[in-house]
């Protein structure tokens, strides 16, 4: 006798079997490849946490995809990641020292673009 909770372990292993590697390419496209796994993994318990109020009003990718956007999004909005990404003193010294961006960017924009 298959229990509720069994059929939901194997609901689960079988959506992470389906989609982990393509949740992973599409996570890596908005963080990058070094945060893409964690991210991943943190988009899996999401899933595995509110899979019981799955309602099927959409298909199950349509789901999926909206979990691992809204996770990869709140991500990049979170101020540690931003920390995390800070560049090397060196580096952000050399920028620092060139031509502000205004300066060279805003008058290669044409009229339409600014």
């Amino acid at each position: 006798m298959i229990t509720t909770m069994n059929a939901n372990i194997y609901e689960f292993n079988r959506i992470y079997e389906e989609y982990h590697a393509k949740l992973f390419r599409y996570l890596a496209r908005f963080v990058g490849e070094d945060d893409a796994e964690d991210l991943t993994q943190e988009v899996f318990v999401k899933i595995h946490k509110a899979l019981d109020n799955f309602r099927g009003e959409s298909k199950l990718s349509t789901w999926i995809y909206r979990i691992a956007t809204n996770t990869a999004t709140d991500r990049l909005r979170s101020p540690s990641l931003n920390c995390s990404r800070t560049l090397p003193a060196d580096t952000a010294m050399t920028m620092a020292s060139t031509a502000p961006i205004s300066s060279t960017v805003i008058p290669a924009l044409s009229k339409g673009s600014r």
